[in-house]
Order: structure tokens, then C-alpha cells, then sequence
């Protein structure tokens, strides 16, 4: 694949990305979250001392809600990127919570802005399903190399992953089984389709509660 059509092909992924993020549905699902939303809010507020009269970056600020959550810590400014159309909710919602002067919304990717100064604060809610579902780490971090101070703050700055074996044999069967179900179906064999079927389902992330039998 020759340069042009590798970086067309970034783009049309980065546009379906930043497109997902326009909906409603993606931000009410995380912000439904209270354990999250009011875990991210906790961090914020106690490190109000290393927020208070600084400036913060907030990564992939969607809705805003942790730009909001600087302000309530007492930062003096909060730029807050957004690449995709959420940014204009979040600019209503700035004004409608008076803290227009505070909260300055750049619907923009990390990688195209310009900010008069360096920051002393990075936040992001950049942890998706798996921690790097939502592929925004490699812009978080772009952003702290080119923005954030040397003795500035990342937040989170630390993460790790857990991992546990499970067994899903519905999962399983609605996957894979479908297939041989064919040849009864319709009268014509589908078996060859199968070594796909088990490659393709170890590719996506899937989403579900599992009982504790089951881990």
C-alpha cells in the first residue's frame, strides 16, 4: 500500500471515529457511569492544590464534564479539545454554566491545535472498554510531549490491566454454530466459513456481564 492511500485510509477511520463521538447515545452511556464520572471528579478535586490557578488541557473533552470538574477545582483556564461535532453541546453547556471565561471549547484533533502556552495540567478521559478501546492514548500522549510542563500533571497518569480467563459457550455458539446451521437452513454448506468465524471473534471486544461460574 503506497503512502497517499495509507494516509486516506487514516482518514477515513479517524472520520468514523470522531463521528461515533457526535452521538448522544456514546457520552449518555459514559456518563450514566457514576462510579467512573465520579471517580474522575474525586481525582480532580484532591489534587485541587496542583489545579488551582493553572492552566489545564482536557484531551477528548466531549461533553466537558472534566473541564467542569477543573473549574469546580479552581483552575484558571481549561482548553478543551473536541474533534468531533460534541463540541458545540459542550459549548451550550459552558455558557449555560456560566464559566464561559474560564472554559475555552477547540473542536479540533490534539495534533492540529496551537495553545499560547504550555499547560500545567493534562486530563483526559482517554480509558475506554479493555482501557485502550477508544484508541485515544497516542493523542494523550502527543499532547503531553508537546504541551504539558516538565513538573506538570497528568490525569490519570497510571493504569493497569487485569486479566481473567472466561468461559462463554453462548457467545460461543451464536458465533460459531450459526454456520453449520446452514446446510439444514438453506441446503448448502457453510462449514468452510468456520476458521474465519473463530479468527473474527477474538478481533472485537465484547461487551457482556458474565456470571461467576463462568470465570
Amino acid at each position: 500500500m503506497n503512502n497517499n492511500n495509507k494516509r486516506k485510509r487514516i482518514r477515513v477511520t479517524d472520520e468514523d471515529y470522531f463521528r461515533s463521538y457526535a452521538h448522544l447515545d456514546v457520552h449518555q452511556e459514559m456518563l450514566s457511569d457514576e462510579i467512573r464520572t465520579k471517580t474522575y471528579r474525586l481525582a480532580i478535586l484532591k489534587n485541587a492544590e496542583r489545579i488551582r490557578n493553572k492552566i489545564v488541557l482536557d484531551v477528548g473533552a466531549g461533553t466537558g464534564i472534566l473541564s467542569h470538574f477543573c473549574v469546580e477545582a479552581g483552575a484558571q483556564k481549561v482548553y478543551a479539545i473536541e474533534a468531533s461535532a460534541i463540541a458545540e453541546q459542550a459549548q451550550k453547556v459552558i455558557v449555560a454554566n456560566q464559566v464561559q471565561d474560564k472554559i475555552v471549547i477547540i473542536n479540533d484533533r490534539v495534533e492540529n491545535i496551537e495553545l499560547p502556552t504550555k499547560v500545567d495540567v493534562i486530563v483526559s478521559e482517554w480509558m475506554g472498554y479493555s482501557l485502550l478501546f477508544e484508541g485515544m492514548l497516542k493523542s494523550v500522549i502527543y499532547a503531553r510531549d508537546k504541551w504539558l510542563k516538565e513538573d506538570g500533571l497528568m490525569l490519570p497518569s497510571l493504569a493497569e490491566i487485569y486479566l481473567a480467563p472466561v468461559n462463554y459457550d453462548e457467545d460461543y455458539g451464536e458465533r460459531h454454530d450459526f454456520w453449520y446451521s446452514i446446510k439444514d437452513k438453506y441446503g448448502v454448506n457453510m462449514d468452510t466459513i468456520i476458521p474465519k468465524a473463530k479468527n473474527d471473534a477474538f478481533k472485537n471486544v465484547c461487551l457482556c456481564q458474565l456470571i461467576t461460574e463462568n470465570i
